[in-house]
C-alpha cells in the first residue's frame, strides 16, 4: 500500500518555445497558467495511483514571467486519511527532477522523465545509518515513437474499436474540480475539501 506521491513537471514555458503563439499567457484564452496547463496532468496521474483527491491546499504565483497568469504552482493533496502527496509544476525551470515518485511501506517507485527510466527502490535504512537499499530497473528507455507515439496509438486504437477512453470524461471532471480547488485555495489561503 502506498502512502505518499510526489509529481514534479517543469520546463521553461510554452512560448517562446514549443508553442507557436503567446495564447497560453492570455487568461481569456487559456483559462489559467501553469496550474491549468501542466499541473492538470499531475492531478490526473495522482488520481490514477491514489484515488480521488479529498482535499487540496494550493499556492499559485507568478514568479519569473511578466504574464497575467501563474507560472508556478505547489499543491498539497489528500486522498482520504492514509495517503497524501504534493505536486510542483512550473514554467520557469530549465533543469531539475521531472517525474513521479510513489512511496509505499516496502519501498518506492521513481519514474524519472529526464533519464527516461523507471526504478523500484526497496530495503532498509535505519536510524543508526545502516543503509541496505537496492534499486531495480523496471523500464529503461521508451518504445519507438516515444510517449507521443504511444498516446496517438492509444487514441486512434480506441477510436477504431469504440472502447471508452481511460481516463474518461468523469476523471476529467474530477481533475478540473481539483484544479479549481487549487486556485481557490491559493486565492483564499484555505484548505479546500472536495
Amino acid at each position: 500500500e502506498h502512502y505518499m506521491i510526489r509529481v514534479r513537471f517543469a520546463h521553461t514555458g510554452p512560448w517562446p518555445g514549443w508553442a507557436q503563439t503567446d495564447w497560453f499567457y492570455k487568461p481569456e484564452l487559456a483559462g489559467g497558467g501553469a496550474l491549468m496547463d501542466m499541473a492538470v496532468h499531475a492531478l490526473d496521474i495522482v488520481q490514477v495511483f491514489c484515488g480521488s483527491i479529498t482535499a487540496v491546499s494550493g499556492r499559485t504565483a507568478t514568479l519569473r514571467k511578466n504574464i497575467a497568469l501563474d507560472d508556478n504552482v505547489v499543491a498539497i493533496l489528500e486522498f482520504g486519511s492514509r495517503c497524501m502527496g504534493y505536486i510542483e509544476c512550473g514554467w520557469t525551470s530549465p533543469s531539475g527532477f521531472v517525474g513521479i515518485e510513489i512511496m509505499g511501506d516496502n519501498g518506492a517507485i521513481v519514474s524519472d522523465y529526464i533519464k527516461n527510466k523507471c526504478v523500484m527502490q526497496c530495503g532498509v535504512i535505519s536510524a543508526s545509518g545502516q543503509n541496505e537499499m537496492k534499486e531495480f530497473v523496471l523500464k529503461d528507455g521508451i518504445s519507438a515513437g516515444g510517449a507521443w507515439g504511444r498516446e496517438m496509438r492509444y487514441f486512434t486504437g480506441h477510436l477504431e474499436c469504440g472502447e471508452p477512453f481511460c481516463p474518461g470524461i468523469h476523471e476529467g471532471k474530477e481533475t478540473l474540480r481539483a484544479v479549481l480547488a487549487a486556485y481557490e485555495s491559493s486565492r483564499t489561503g484555505k484548505r479546500i475539501e472536495l
